[in-house]
C-alpha cells in the first residue's frame, strides 16, 4: 500500500478532528466519565495533534526519514491514559508502517481515543491496516506497552517472550537562572500546570539558583488560578498540604500550589519540587542523577537539548516517548 495514501488518510482524520458537534459531543462524554480532562484540555490536545502530528508537510518530512518497507505484522498497543489522547502517536506510527493493530485503550481515555481510531478505520477505506480494539490482547508479534512502575513489572514478565517497548513512569525538570522574564515564567506554568501536572513532559521539578524568590512563580501561577474551582484538584491540593502540615515539612503555597524542596523529582499533584543549585556543576549532577526519570528538560539557559520555556506540551513527530524511536522499533 503507499505510503502516500496513509498519509493522505492521516490528513483526512486531522480535518475530520476539527470542530464539530459530533466531536463537541465526544468531549462532553469524555469529560463526564473523567473529570481530570477537562474540555479545555481534550481541545489542546487534539489542537496539538491537528498541528503536530496530522499536519501533511510535517508527515511527509517524518515519513522520509525513514525506509517504510511493509511486512506483515501484529502490533499490540496498550495506550496510556493520563492526559487525553496521549497513545496516538504510538497509533500514527503503527499506521504509517502499514502494521495491523491490536488496541488495548486505557480505561481513563477510551471515549476520546476509540473515537479518534474509529474515525481513522472509516477513513481507511482501502482497509491498508487492520485495527482492533480490545480489552484483552490475543495472539500478537510485538508490543509497546505505556504504564506505571508497577504495571511495568507486570508488562515485563507477561511481554518477555516477544519483541517489546515497555514504557513506564517519567516526568519533567525545569532548570531557571533567576532571570526569567515575566512571559517566560508564564510560558512555564504551560509546562507545569497543563493536564494538570499529569503527563511525563509536564514539569515537576525546578532547579533554581541559591537566592530565589519564589514569590515571581507564584504571581506567574495566577494564570491556572481557576484550577481553585476543580474539586478533583482541589482535594489532592488540599490532602497533600495537610500531610506536609502533619510532617512538620516546610513548604510554600497559595490557593492552589505548593512548593518545596525535595530531592525527589516526581511530586504529588499540585505540588511542585525544587533543589537549589550554586553551579553547572550541580545542575549538570541533578540532571545525571535523575536522567533515567526525564522525559525532557525546559530552560531559558544553554543546556543541551533544552527547550524554550513553555513549549514541553506541543512535542513533534519526532519526539518519541523515553526518547526510543517508536517507527524503528516497529519496522525493524
Amino acid at each position: 500500500m503507499d505510503i502516500d495514501y496513509r498519509i493522505d488518510c492521516l490528513v483526512k482524520l486531522g480535518a475530520s478532528l476539527n470542530q464539530s458537534d459530533t466531536l463537541a459531543e465526544i468531549i462532553e462524554r469524555t469529560y463526564q466519565k473523567n473529570n481530570w480532562f477537562t474540555p479545555e484540555f481534550i481541545q489542546t490536545s487534539i489542537n496539538a495533534i491537528r498541528q503536530e502530528y496530522l499536519n501533511e508537510s510535517k508527515l511527509r518530512a517524518f515519513a522520509a526519514a525513514y525506509d517504510i518497507v511493509e511486512k506483515k505484522q501484529n502490533l499490540g498497543l496498550i495506550l496510556a491514559g493520563n492526559i487525553p489522547a496521549v497513545g496516538f502517536h504510538d497509533v500514527l506510527c503503527g499506521f504509517l508502517c502499514g502494521a495491523d493493530m491490536t488496541i488495548k485503550l486505557s480505561s481513563k481515555d477510551d471515549v476520546l481515543m476509540k473515537y479518534i481510531i474509529l474515525q481513522l478505520i472509516e477513513i481507511d477505506v482501502k482497509k491498508s491496516v487492520e485495527i482492533n480494539i480490545v480489552e484483552r490482547l490475543g495472539p500478537i508479534d510485538k508490543i509497546i506497552a505505556t504504564g506505571s512502575a508497577n504495571s511495568n513489572r507486570y508488562f515485563e514478565y507477561y511481554f518477555k517472550k516477544y519483541p517489546n517497548l515497555l514504557r513506564s513512569n517519567k516526568t519533567s525538570l525545569g532548570v531557571l537562572n533567576g532571570n526569567e522574564s515575566k512571559a517566560e515564567l508564564t510560558a512555564l506554568m504551560d509546562d507545569i500546570f497543563m493536564y494538570f501536572g499529569m503527563g511525563c513532559r509536564n514539569v515537576s521539578k525546578i532547579l533554581v539558583p541559591r537566592d530565589y524568590v519564589f514569590d515571581q512563580i507564584f504571581e506567574a501561577s495566577v494564570k491556572y488560578e481557576h484550577f481553585f474551582n476543580h474539586q478533583k484538584y482541589m482535594n489532592n491540593c488540599d490532602y497533600n498540604r495537610t500531610l506536609l502540615l502533619m510532617n512538620k515539612t516546610e513548604f510554600l503555597c497559595n490557593d492552589y500550589l505548593i512548593i518545596k524542596e525535595d530531592d525527589s523529582i516526581f511530586s504529588q499533584i499540585a505540588t511542585l519540587h525544587f533543589n537549589y543549585y550554586d553551579s553547572m556543576e550541580d545542575i549538570n549532577h541533578s540532571i545525571e542523577k535523575d536522567r533515567q526519570h526525564i522525559q525532557c528538560i525546559v530552560s531559558s539557559m544553554q543546556l543541551e537539548g533544552a527547550l524554550p520555556l513553555g513549549t514541553s506540551q506541543t512535542p513533534s513527530l519526532f519526539d518519541f516517548a523515553d526518547g526510543v524511536d517508536t517507527m524503528r522499533f516497529i519496522l525493524q
